[in-house]
């Protein structure tokens, strides 16, 4: 039984109110998003939370200070020390109760919690109805070294340790010839802006729309990754702020990335580690 678990907030936060907060504030019937992870987390057994900030350091050692066996650690300090198994949720993310007794409980490694109802991420998403959640492997790549260096360096600010980078042989022809059904953007166009967008947004239901994957009909989607700069332009078009043709626009100056989403377990077989 896992009895340690890690709650984290990333990123600069979101604006709320006319202001910025960290995005596990965010309210939820009276209650925030990351208050309501640790009440469900230690009602399922977990003994110790800790919470790793990169924003909001204020806000969450208010909420530190309510319960015992929950403590902050800010992004800055020189090592999170943990011993032995531990979940790891993000501060902004909804789940489900049962999900998270179901992960305590559990006896495999290395897993992670998904949902038809999940974000590209494949992590679970707030929305109105319960979550039907599911164990499965995921793997996300890119040919870029540069970019999964970047990635390793920026995780191990967060949970410290030694970043490193597992390379990966994945054959192209097979997105012709395996049967797999892929979605691929050669550019960061309106439709790759509604796809992230669709993917990132809470209430959006429509499972069959062919700019979505809430539903895992894509095996593998390939696409730019959208980073803070694009984020913020993503926040202006939600917002009214922008139309679709200035987001896409402004999509053109930005630096990018590149990303390789394996979201089924019939795509990852197709992954070779060679190092």
């Amino acid at each position: 039984m896992i009895r340690q678990a890690l709650i984290i907030e990333e990123g600069s936060g979101v604006s709320y109110g006319n202001k910025m907060v960290p995005k596990g504030s965010l309210p939820l019937d009276g209650l925030s998003l990351a208050e309501r992870s640790v009440r469900n987390l230690f009602a399922a057994g977990t003994e110790e939370i800790a919470i790793v900030a990169e924003t909001g350091e204020d806000w969450y050692r208010e909420l530190a200070a309510k319960y015992a066996g929950l403590r902050l650690i800010s992004a800055g300090e020189s090592i999170v020390r943990l011993s032995g198994s531990a979940l790891v949720l993000h501060s902004d993310v909804l789940y489900e109760a049962a999900a998270l007794a179901i992960l305590i409980n559990e006896n495999r490694s290395d897993i992670q919690i998904v949902s038809p109802a999940g974000d590209s991420s494949g992590l679970g998403r707030l929305s109105g109805e319960v979550l039907s959640s599911v164990l499965l492997p995921m793997e996300i790549n890119t040919t870029i070294e540069e970019q999964a260096v970047f990635m390793a360096k920026r995780t191990c600010r967060i949970f410290h340790g030694s970043p490193f980078v597992t390379k990966f042989e994945f054959d192209d022809e097979t997105l012709k010839n395996s049967g797999l059904n892929v979605k691929k953007f050669d550019a960061p166009t309106t439709d790759w802006a509604m796809f992230v967008l669709n993917n990132r947004n809470r209430t959006f239901m429509d499972f069959t729309d062919e700019n979505s994957n809430h539903d895992n009909k894509y095996d593998i989607v390939i696409g730019a990754v959208a980073n803070d700069d694009i984020v913020l332009l993503f926040r202006d078009f939600s917002n009214g702020r922008i139309d679709m043709n200035a987001l896409a626009n402004g999509m053109k100056y930005k630096k990018l990335s590149n990303q390789y989403s394996f979201h089924t377990e019939k795509a990852i077989k197709y992954l070779k580690a060679v190092g």
